[in-house]
């Protein structure tokens, strides 16, 4: 069953679609990437908010991906502080 995912977050959403055409360009090829497609709108209602739809062919798929990009942003603080890899 496909799945999808909501995140709302107090942004501008020409900025999140261009962090997520960053994202596409790079994870490109990488087979770890799960996402199969996002979709970026702002709520009318409130400027300055952005809602981003991912879309996951299951709920698994979304689960692992989750767990893909915190590995990443963990790796990432490593390197930023100094810490050698485990």
């Amino acid at each position: 069953m496909r799945f999808i995912q909501i995140i709302e977050s107090e942004s501008d959403p020409v900025t999140e679609l261009t962090n997520v055409q960053g994202y596409a360009e790079m994870a490109k090829g990488d087979e770890t990437v799960k996402v199969e497609r996002v979709t970026i709108c702002g709520d009318r209602d409130r400027p300055g908010v952005a809602v981003m739809i991912a879309e996951f062919a299951s709920a698994a798929a979304a689960r692992q991906h989750q767990v893909d990009l915190l590995l990443l942003v963990l790796s990432s603080l490593r390197t930023i502080c100094g810490i050698p890899p485990p």
